[in-house]
């Protein structure tokens, strides 16, 4: 029963040399700061940024790049020249008919 008075004793006395803890200076604006930073919406900026996302965007961009490449070779040609040239069919289009009215 000694024991454990003694015990309880030294952990009253351990208490009576406590003090308040002082913040440093600034600290609490200095967390609001940094917790105000975390919870804000940063927006779509910064994900465009990401490494896999602009790989990707990379990757599409080489792929369209390509297949349009590929679709313009396998177009036949259309060579005009000017021995096949109907100048009648061309006056047509244009609206370029020799009819004069007064």
């Amino acid at each position: 029963m000694k024991h454990s008075v003694n015990r309880e004793e030294n952990i009253l006395t351990s208490l009576d040399g406590i003090k308040t803890a002082n913040a440093p200076d600034f600290f609490y604006t200095r967390l609001i700061g940094k917790m105000q930073h975390s919870v804000e919406d940063k927006g779509i900026l910064p994900l465009l940024f990401r490494p896999a996302l602009m790989a990707a965007a990379l990757a599409f961009i080489l792929f369209v790049n390509l297949y349009s490449l590929n679709q313009f070779n396998n177009q036949p040609s259309k060579k005009h020249s000017f021995e096949n040239l109907n100048l009648d069919a061309f006056a047509e289009d244009f609206s370029m008919n020799n009819q004069v009215i007064y």
